[in-house]
């Protein structure tokens, strides 16, 4: 009987050493959490003229995805470009379907002179991201407008 406590408490505690070494062997990377969303920086250089390269400046466009909008109403300056950078949460999806787009309705400056019309993005990644940050996009168009 004495032997067989003794073989149980041998068992027992390579047992318990072992599973004391695979709890250990789990932690060696230590794990965070991340909480929030998706997002990145997009560097948007977008030119929007009519067909004779005249720039039309305060004009409003739109990126659309699909035929919906994810970002509205970015504007113009006199030159009739768009060079700014912004970091979103994760609206634009960045797969080819991009387009820039130009909403007849939306702009009283030109309303009546052109043609609604849209041309796709040219999207580059500029730097990679880490966790949520998705990194750095610069998203290129030149939009030429018909007059109608």
């Amino acid at each position: 009987m004495k032997s067989t406590n003794k073989r149980r408490n041998i068992v027992l505690k390579l047992l318990i050493g072992l599973l004391g070494l695979l709890g250990f062997s789990a932690c060696e990377e230590e794990r965070r959490e991340m909480y929030g969303s998706p997002y990145a920086t997009y560097n948007l250089k977008f030119q929007l003229t009519d067909e004779d390269n005249n720039p039309l400046g305060n004009t409003q466009l739109h990126i659309n995805k699909d035929g919906q909008p994810l970002m509205r109403n970015i504007k113009t300056d006199s030159e009739g470009k768009i060079e700014q950078s912004i970091k979103d949460g994760g609206a634009l999806i960045l797969d080819g379907k991009n387009y820039l787009v130009y909403y007849e309705k939306d702009n009283e400056h030109h309303s009546g002179t052109f043609k609604e019309d849209s041309v796709k993005l040219n999207v580059t990644q500029i730097e990679e991201g880490k966790g949520w940050y998705e990194g750095t996009y610069e998203l290129k168009a030149t939009l030429k407008l018909k007059k109608k």
